[in-house]
């Protein structure tokens, strides 16, 4: 019945017309794959966009809050080399932030996939797709905020889809960054105790 409908919208429209939605899609799933370096760079201009962004905003509350006799904000000068600090040593935190969810989702792929799959090709196509999530800096004030939800969301949507996890096991590689956070506070708080009570 399919064949039937889909002959006759070929003899309607004509053949080799690029509006057929059968023949112009694609069937690869993998159309535009982005390495690394290139996320990085197209995410360091919404960051440096997003930066300026900011230092406006101070800019504009320090000058009312100076305007209404509120006091005095942080020097503007602070404001600008912090920013200009997180400008510069972003490449560098985006990459270990990348390398560091690498690790985690390859750790829990190879944990609970048996399949023959390239975990790590994978892993860097799921991490890839979510820093994608770094577009939404270009939203003044709430850019931040959305683009952490955003990276979440398509991480979470990426488990599911790429590796086949299930919701559970999905939420127990994004909660796994807190439970080692956890664990090396626990540890340095044993740490710290045992330097005070002599062992």
């Amino acid at each position: 019945m399919n064949y039937y409908f889909h002959e006759r919208r070929k003899d309607f429209y004509g053949r080799g017309v690029p509006f057929l939605v059968d023949e112009s899609v694609p069937t690869e799933r993998d159309l535009l794959e982005l390495d690394l370096s290139e996320i990085l760079s197209i995410s360091w201009v919404f960051f440096i966009i997003h930066s300026f962004y900011s230092l406006l905003f101070m800019n504009v509350a320090n000058f009312l809050a100076s305007s209404f006799n509120i006091g005095k904000m942080l020097n503007f000068q602070m404001m600008i080399y912090a920013t200009l600090i997180q400008v510069i040593f972003f490449p560098l935190v985006f990459w270990t932030y990348a390398k560091v969810w690498i690790l985690i989702v390859e750790f829990f792929g190879d944990l609970f996939i048996d399949e023959d799959k390239d975990i790590s090709e994978i892993a860097n196509q799921i991490i890839g797709v979510s820093l994608v999530s770094h577009i939404y800096l270009l939203i003044p004030v709430i850019g931040g905020v959305i683009r952490h939800f955003a990276f979440f969301i398509y991480l979470f949507a990426g488990l599911r889809q790429n590796l086949g996890l299930s919701v559970t096991k999905s939420l127990m590689v994004l909660l796994s960054p807190l439970f080692i956070l956890g664990l090396l506070g626990s540890l340095f708080v044993l740490m710290v105790a045992t330097v005070f009570v002599g062992f």
